[in-house]
């Protein structure tokens, strides 16, 4: 179990964009498809909310977790606001604006939040978060999380792959 880790990764200022631009999630998906097609890490379960995503990943050797996420958020943070650029670049404007000024714009919270999962229980309890998240509080968007389209739920209730890059935990 070593190097399984559970992830949140937020959109600065907690903006929607992922609900008011569904076409970013494909960015999202697109990197997952990079991270297990290049041998970085498995992806085990996920869900993009509108404003944050989670994941359960296994990091491979000799990568480290701290590198994957500042590159992963490196990378979807650049991609997403050049498609939010083309798109409207009056919502990149508004929201994603920086006040440092080594960057121009900042999509993603600085802080993410990366557990190590050391026990198989809390590994079950990570994968039951991640997938009922869209049926819960402000984040519901269904009543059943296998409807939700984004998420890896569907796939462990079927057993069929509805991703390419999701290995399902065992």
């Amino acid at each position: 179990m070593n190097n399984l880790y559970f992830l949140t990764i937020t959109v600065n200022g907690w903006i929607p964009v992922f609900h008011d631009f569904p076409e970013t999630k494909q960015i999202i998906l697109d990197s997952f498809n990079y991270i297990t097609h290049e041998e970085i890490a498995t992806i085990h379960a996920f869900v993009i909310m509108k404003d944050h995503i989670h994941f359960v990943c296994k990091i491979n050797e000799p990568y480290k977790i701290k590198a994957i996420i500042k590159r992963f958020k490196s990378f979807t943070g650049k991609t997403i606001i050049a498609f939010l650029k083309d798109t409207d670049l009056n919502y990149v404007l508004t929201h994603f604006t920086s006040i440092r000024h080594d960057r121009k714009n900042k999509f993603w919270k600085l802080k993410s939040a990366c557990l190590l999962l050391k026990h198989s229980d809390i590994v079950k309890q990570k994968l039951e978060y991640t997938h009922l998240n869209p049926t819960k509080g402000k984040y519901k968007e269904v009543e059943n999380p296998n409807k939700y389209f984004y998420s890896s739920s569907k796939s462990y209730a079927t057993g069929i792959l509805e991703f390419p890059f999701l290995t399902l935990y065992k």
